[in-house]
């Protein structure tokens, strides 16, 4: 009955160590698709939004046609609704915070401000000194750009440590199930043989019970067939 139980129990323990194995695994796989997806796809949002009035901004320079500056009025505006986006997930990862904070953010304001300037000088008609500036901008485009690298690099971190505790909450997940399989066939095993040592014990009992009770009937015979003998000679 013990190692009954003890089936019993191991299997439970089992059952419950596989379903936390799985809830994790679940939970990092959440959080690559909840995570680090949304984080990637914003930061590259946050670049394109850049190039898009980098682009206007070009092209009001060489035309002086407003009609031009429809990207960077569009990467302007997508550009704060991705930074708040983006501040919303930079809270879970320090690291990655700490480079949107102190490198990405004042690179786009600065950006930005540039670009404003160039907007304001060929407004003002000075369109020569607009474009003396433009390889001001394409060293501060290149600045974010290896500051995005540093983004990149961090999102993947976090993508890999996430897919890593995944597989991880896998691999223990099997590991459980192969331990408590094997101390399960062992408990099993052990139980066949102490049910059948009980059993072949038993039978023993019986029939060492059946021997004496033949004993017995046959003494009682034996003794009443003396009695009679002698009682006959008297």
């Amino acid at each position: 009955m013990f190692y009954v139980i003890l089936i019993v129990v191991l299997l439970a323990f089992v059952s419950v160590s596989n379903y936390i194995a799985s809830r994790n695994m679940e939970r990092e796989n959440d959080a690559i698709v909840n995570n680090s997806i949304p984080i990637s796809d914003t930061a590259n949002n946050l670049l394109t939004n850049l190039i898009n009035q980098e682009t206007g901004i070009r092209g009001f320079e060489l035309t002086g046609n407003e009609q031009f500056l429809d990207p960077y009025t569009t990467g302007k505006k997508q550009m704060e609704l991705d930074l708040e986006t983006i501040r919303k997930y930079e809270g879970k990862f320090p690291t990655l915070q700490l480079i949107i904070d102190t490198q990405a953010v004042p690179a786009i304001v600065n950006l930005q401000k540039y670009y404003d300037s160039q907007l304001d000088l060929v407004r003002a008609g000075k369109v020569e000194e607009a474009k003396n500036r433009i390889q001001t901008g394409k060293t501060m485009m290149d600045r974010y750009r290896t500051i995005h690298s540093s983004i990149e690099k961090s999102i993947d971190q976090i993508t890999t440590s996430a897919h890593d505790a995944s597989l991880q909450a896998g691999k223990t997940s099997r590991l459980i199930t192969l331990v408590g399989g094997i101390i399960a066939l062992i408990t099993g095993g052990m139980s066949i043989f102490i049910f059948k040592r009980a059993t072949d014990a038993e039978e023993g009992l019986r029939k060492a019970k059946r021997r004496i009770v033949t004993w017995r009937r046959a003494w009682k015979r034996k003794t009443r067939k003396l009695w009679r003998s002698r009682k006959s000679s008297k």
